[in-house]
């Protein structure tokens, strides 16, 4: 199992910026503002090959602040845009252990941002150009439409608690499936169970009617219980593009759509 939090690494420092700019600085901050609060998916790219299903870049709406992730760690920081240069002046990451291949692109793109790409911000396109890449990105409304609860496959990848989220190295994902006759099957990594839900405004009200009884053991035992204890106590849901955050209280669990 592995534990990570909003902010534990930091990779490069600089001075502190202010959450917002000046009156002095506006214009300095102008090409910042025009993606700010949007959030992005690589669709292609030269000088890079993307290992895994997809990228995000997501634009803090609030403050200048960036978020990106490819399939291992979450990279966050803040930054500024002079003269069409995106500059990073802090960047730090989750410290979740993934396949070497994947934290060899993390470091990859960890370096691509704090080289101060050029940017260019053309409606729903962002495009970073570097020394050796160019990334192209897309607003993520537009790439990857907001799913539905229904009728997808939600395989479980985080389990947050508090302000603390979890990855667990298992050999398969559990998974939750919503059928449109309020029928729902939840594979919780050891056993399964299957049962009843009513979707009140973003809220589900869940009945397990049926559920295997095998002895778990290890990690898939505390997985089985997070899975529980969410589903059982009367989760609300909410569906960003191809990823979905069932909370119950403190407890929480996070699923992308599966691809099949």
């Amino acid at each position: 199992m592995t534990h990570f939090s909003l902010l534990l690494t930091l990779f490069a420092c600089g001075d502190k910026s202010n959450d917002t700019a000046s009156d002095d600085d506006t214009s300095v901050q102008a090409d910042a503002y025009s993606f700010q609060g949007m959030d992005f998916v690589l669709q292609s790219a030269e000088g890079f090959r993307l290992i895994g299903d997809s990228m995000h870049l997501d634009f803090n709406a609030d403050i200048l602040e960036v978020s990106f992730g490819a399939g291992c760690n979450s990279h966050f920081g803040e930054y500024t845009v002079l003269d069409d240069v995106f500059e990073m002046t802090a960047m730090g990451s989750t410290e979740m252990a993934c396949e070497t291949e994947l934290m060899d692109q993390d470091a990859w793109l960890a370096e691509f941002f704090t080289s101060s790409p050029l940017v260019e911000h053309d409606g729903d396109i962002l495009t970073f150009t570097g020394a050796e890449a160019t990334l192209i990105f897309a607003d993520e409304e537009i790439a990857v439409p907001d799913q539905g609860l229904q009728d997808i496959t939600w395989e479980i990848d985080t389990y947050f608690e508090g302000d603390t989220a979890s990855a667990y190295n298992l050999n398969v994902l559990p998974n939750l499936y919503f059928a449109n006759d309020g029928t729902f099957t939840a594979n919780m990594g050891c056993n399964g169970a299957s049962g009843v839900y009513e979707d009140n405004a973003g809220a589900l009200s869940m009945t397990i009617e049926v559920m295997t009884e095998a002895m778990c053991e290890g990690d898939l035992n505390t997985v089985e219980g997070h899975i529980f204890n969410v589903i059982n106590n009367a989760p609300t849901y909410t569906i960003d593009g191809d990823r979905i955050t069932l909370m119950a209280g403190d407890l929480g669990i996070g699923a992308t759509a599966s691809a099949e």
